[in-house]
């Protein structure tokens, strides 16, 4: 008999250590691809849905942007219009930041003019639109969200920043209230 074939010269054991060596190879192998392969997709799904919403948010941007520089009284006959509503779009047009807090501060004079042609009883503003009922005041959040705001600019002065755009976006808000109340 050959002596090459004899168990002797051959050992199991370094024959299944290499097998077991190939088969972890093959195993990382396959396992760090898939994993790579997992990330590379993850990873390719997450720039996906950044870019996703930072289009949006470019959008929404824009829109907002569009929303707070559009004219204030675009919407109202020019024959409707008093005197007092023209200047507090005098003043919201200054280029003096006072004047921004002064045309609120006179927009609020005209809805506390508003609220009492109502009606609603109270010693104060904020008591007569505490009064007023929704169904019948649709614009009553818009009143309220302006009247505090102008309550901030008198009790905190100029402490209180108003940014142009907001100054514009709350005499929107009274714009709101005088249209529905056929006030200007």
């Amino acid at each position: 008999m050959n002596e090459l074939f004899e168990p002797s010269f051959i050992s199991l054991e370094y024959l299944f250590g290499r097998i077991l060596e190939i088969l972890t190879a093959i195993f990382n192998f396959v396992l760090t691809q898939t994993f790579t392969i997992v990330f590379i997709i993850v990873g390719i799904i997450f720039v996906v849905l950044i870019i996703n919403y930072a289009v949006k948010i470019t959008r929404l941007r824009k829109e907002e942007h569009h929303e707070l520089y559009k004219p204030v009284v675009a919407a109202v006959a020019p024959d409707r219009i008093n005197k007092q509503w023209e200047r507090v779009l005098a003043h919201l047009e200054s280029i003096n930041v006072s004047d921004w807090r002064l045309s609120i501060m006179e927009a609020d004079i005209m809805l506390d003019e508003a609220v009492k042609k109502m009606g609603l009883k109270g010693d104060t503003m904020g008591e007569r639109l505490k009064n007023a009922d929704r169904s019948t005041f649709k614009n009553l959040g818009s009143a309220w969200e302006a009247h505090l705001i102008r309550n901030k600019i008198a009790h905190e002065g100029s402490q209180f920043d108003v940014p142009h755009d907001e100054a514009r976006r709350i005499i929107r808000l009274y714009k709101e209230v005088f249209t529905e109340l056929n006030f200007i």
